[in-house]
């Protein structure tokens, strides 16, 4: 799978290019239009029509399983989200 982040979200740079793999062993049956996701899907499935890691809150959700090392600055930002959370800060 290769994906291209497009929407602001917590975890990824808007821009990043991420490469990886899927998994489907469940799908979304009713998809509401308020459901914001963080990336489109180039090649590959994803959750809903050509877009995968959906977001809610803090929240990703997803079918695709990052290859870390391809995507450098998404464990700097679960870091720096922790320790805002340890801190009260949202």
């Amino acid at each position: 799978m290769e994906a291209s982040v497009d929407q602001s979200n917590p975890y990824f740079s808007k821009g990043a290019k991420m490469r990886g793999h899927e998994f489907h062993y469940s799908r979304i049956t009713t998809a509401s239009s308020h459901i914001r996701s963080a990336y489109r899907v180039d090649r590959g499935k994803g959750a809903l029509k050509g877009r995968d890691g959906l977001l809610y809150k803090n929240v990703l959700a997803s079918f695709f399983h990052l290859h870390a090392v391809g995507v450098p600055d998404w464990a700097h930002n679960f870091v720096k989200l922790a320790e805002n959370h340890r801190k009260g800060k949202e």
